[in-house]
């Protein structure tokens, strides 16, 4: 309520700035003339899977400079994408879903979702990306918007793990209301710098991916003495390596639930994100055993248990939480990993955490081994390469050896 509640007090100020573009009259816009307008541009202007031919990009407020910015910097993005990994994004459906329209006074706030399968080069792939566009009641024109999908996503990295409601549109909105702000100032990226992490990032890939395969047939098996040579003494002293059973059970959860909910566990989608969650699913699905309190309630990330959404430990759904588990020095209960230095040597069940320069916010899981992996995410739902989503964004990778019982 707090996020509608302040958005609708930007538009209510910018009435009182740009009267022309909000003005009410007699044949004002309806809700679903306003859905219609924002779904046609999203799937023809603002997605990664169309051509320039296809773009309606005349459906924009001639106000929306922010936004036509971002228009053009997502599709900068998409090319550079392109041309760096030498791979084409081929559609091969979509889905509208979840769609809800707010009223905003003198504006329809559109959210939804728009479900991507398509060929990422010769792989099969797919994505859920969330979408939030701001239509102009009286003129049925895009005011503002944004998304999180392959290209967006690269942009404002954040909005990643986001859903359709929770995407901010305040920077674009205050752009549009001081009509004579010709730059974009303010905006929430830098895009020379995104293109430089890109290319970096790219750059360490190739040189990766020549040596992934010596990591393809191999069991990575770390000692608690290789892991730590200090470990405190503990009831849970037995170190049991992962089998490749166990990265069987993990890859086949993932092509069962990576674009579902498992109804035996709470879908966390709006309460911060389910990314971790399902990470957290993952890792159960191998032999790894869970470490449980006693205790009622939310424990702490000391252990690493999931009996209800209100009887779990926070390391089960908390990205940071779950690191610090994972990586802690102790031997107590539960699977354990360590950091590595290259995705050749991240294997089904791993993961890579994404890194804003303070907090580490999104869990991703390994699917397939390689120097580019494929990987699987929730929150939004992804199961495809991992440069393709999360290319140029900072991260931590994480293997997962195996765990004490």
């Amino acid at each position: 309520m707090k996020k509608i509640c302040a958005l609708l007090l930007t538009l209510t100020m910018l009435t009182t700035i740009i009267p022309t573009a909000f003005a009410q009259n007699d044949s004002t816009v309806t809700a679903q003339q306003a859905q219609n307008t924002a779904i046609v541009f999203a799937t023809t202007s603002m997605s990664d899977f169309t051509t320039q031919s296809e773009y309606r990009d005349d459906l924009i407020n001639s106000n929306a400079r922010s936004l036509m910015q971002y228009l053009d910097d997502k599709r900068e993005v998409k090319e550079i994408k392109e041309n760096l990994f030498g791979r084409k994004l081929d559609l091969v459906a979509y889905d509208v879903e979840n769609i809800c329209v707010t009223d905003k006074d003198f504006a329809y706030e559109v959210y939804f979702d728009i479900s991507f399968n398509y060929k990422d080069g010769t792989e099969s792939s797919a994505l859920v990306a969330a979408y939030k566009v701001i239509v102009d009641k009286n003129t049925n024109t895009i005011l503002a918007a944004i998304t999180n999908d392959l290209s967006g996503g690269t942009l404002i990295n954040t909005t990643i793990g986001q859903t359709a409601e929770d995407l901010d549109l305040d920077y674009q909105l205050s752009v549009l209301s001081n009509r004579n702000n010709m730059s974009t100032e303010g905006e929430p990226y830098d895009l020379e710098e995104k293109v430089s992490k890109l290319t970096a990032y790219w750059e360490s890939v190739e040189h990766e991916v020549a040596e992934a395969q010596d990591h393809q047939n191999q069991e990575l098996v770390d000692t608690p003495e290789q892991l730590d040579l200090n470990l405190p003494t503990s009831p849970y002293t037995t170190w049991v390596s992962f089998t490749e059973s166990d990265r069987d059970a993990m890859r086949s959860y993932q092509d069962d639930w990576w674009n579902g909910f498992n109804p035996s566990f709470a879908n966390f989608t709006g309460e911060g994100g389910d990314c971790t969650n399902y990470a957290s699913q993952v890792l159960n699905s191998s032999s790894a055993p869970q470490y449980s309190s006693s205790a009622s309630g939310i424990q702490g990330y000391t252990y690493w248990y999931y009996r209800s959404a209100n009887a779990r430990s926070t390391s089960w759904t908390g990205v940071n939480e779950l690191r610090s588990y994972l990586l802690r020095s102790s031997t107590t209960k539960g699977p354990k990993g360590n950091r590595v230095t290259t995705f050749g040597e991240l294997q089904s069940g791993d993961i890579v955490q994404l890194y804003n320069g303070s907090d580490f916010y999104h869990t991703i899981v390994v699917h397939t081994q390689g120097g580019d992996p494929l990987v699987t995410a929730h929150t939004s739902s992804y199961s495809g390469l991992y440069s393709t989503r999360y290319g140029g964004i900072d991260y931590s990778r994480i293997h997962i050896d195996g765990y004490y019982r």
